[in-house]
């Protein structure tokens, strides 16, 4: 709930990108000539989009987003994120919490993805992981 930001974003996130970016492991570890996918859910969404950002000039960076936390200053991002999924639940009111003063990103609308409205109302055990899994596991890739 802390409202400070750096750059428009929420601090939480963007601390969370810059302890990862700095830590031995992803410094070390990544071979950074193939794909890399940040994802995270819930607080860690806001992460995740902080990396699509930081991000957003690469072609080998992608980033998904499952219900996460409004992490955006409004009016302060104002670019469409073309290396971001997000993934929300409409029954799931976290990604709803603090709209007054954050938002969520822009992204295009096919990577703008909505689970089904499965309950009336509000329930907030479809802000679990678990409820996402569900979900693609229940597409069909083609192919497959």
């Amino acid at each position: 709930f802390d409202p400070r930001t750096v750059d428009g974003f929420k601090k939480a996130g963007h601390d969370a990108m810059n302890d990862i970016l700095n830590s031995m492991l992803f410094r070390y570890g990544i071979d950074y000539s193939g794909n890399i996918v940040f994802n995270g859910h819930s607080k860690a969404g806001a992460t995740a989009i902080r990396f699509a950002d930081y991000f957003k000039d690469s072609d080998n960076v992608y980033c998904i987003a499952f219900a996460p936390a409004p992490s955006i200053r409004r009016k302060k991002i104002d670019y469409l994120f073309n290396n971001l999924t997000i993934m929300r639940d409409p029954d799931d009111i976290v990604h709803q919490a603090g709209i007054i003063r954050f938002g969520q990103p822009k992204v295009p609308n096919e990577r703008d993805i909505w689970l089904p409205d499965d309950h009336l109302g509000r329930n907030i055990l479809d802000h679990d992981l678990s409820n996402f899994r569900e979900f693609i596991d229940g597409i069909e890739q083609p192919g497959c």
